[in-house]
């Protein structure tokens, strides 16, 4: 009889090992992904006086911005007290610098690919050959100052 259990132990030993190689593999492929759209990560925080250097921006409006982030930030406000800060960097490779500007208070464009995000909608690609929304940045409000973090 324990000479049963041994055999039974070592071909579900075998076939919880199969599984497992099994299920490593098929994830494998998904970690070794082109490394050329893969935006840098720059760690900062960066204070913004609402009153005085963002006055001029209206609900739903974006400006840019030259400090923070890879290549400076796109600040966009959707709400009274709601502020978004994305990369200016485009996410079609990053590396090489293409900085992003504001086509209107919706888009913004890249001069190298010509590649366009919809800025209020969390910076998602409107046209390619970029593939992945804009970086996000976290924001808050500390007083009369727009915190722009990661």
């Amino acid at each position: 009889m324990n000479m049963i259990n041994r055999m039974k132990s070592s071909r579900t030993i075998s076939k919880v090992t199969i599984l497992f190689l099994f299920l490593l593999l098929l994830l494998v492929p998904g970690s070794c992904r082109d490394t050329e759209d893969q935006m840098p990560n720059i760690s900062f925080e960066l204070y913004v006086h609402i009153p005085t250097q963002l006055a001029d921006l209206s609900v739903s409006g974006s400006k840019t911005w030259p400090q923070g982030g890879f290549n400076g930030l796109i600040i966009h406000r959707s709400g009274q007290y709601e502020y978004k800060a994305f990369e200016r960097t485009c996410t079609h490779q990053p590396l090489e610098k293409c900085i992003l500007e504001i086509e209107d208070i919706l888009f913004a464009l890249c001069p190298c690919c010509q590649s366009r995000f919809v800025i209020p909608f969390e910076g998602a690609v409107d046209r390619g050959p970029a593939k992945r929304p804009l970086k996000q940045y976290r924001t808050s409000i500390v007083g009369v100052n727009l915190r722009i973090y990661n």
